[in-house]
């Protein structure tokens, strides 16, 4: 499967997407890290929000 991941940073935030790459892109998921520093929890849709506790953008990047 190809697959294709947009990513859009913010200060204190890491939103995402990833679609389907074949013929037209069909989103497949969308999420995002928020709260980037101290206290950073990961929200993907039709699931629980996790807390990563204190990360960077770079932790954000491997939490997705």
């Amino acid at each position: 499967m190809n697959a294709i991941l947009t990513l859009n940073a913010g200060s204190s935030s890491l939103k995402y997407g990833v679609y389907l790459a074949a013929g037209d892109p069909e989103l497949i998921q969308v999420g995002q890290v928020e709260n980037i520093g101290p206290a950073a929890r990961i929200l993907v849709a039709d699931q629980d929000p996790r807390d990563l506790g204190a990360t960077d953008h770079q932790g954000a990047l491997q939490s997705i």
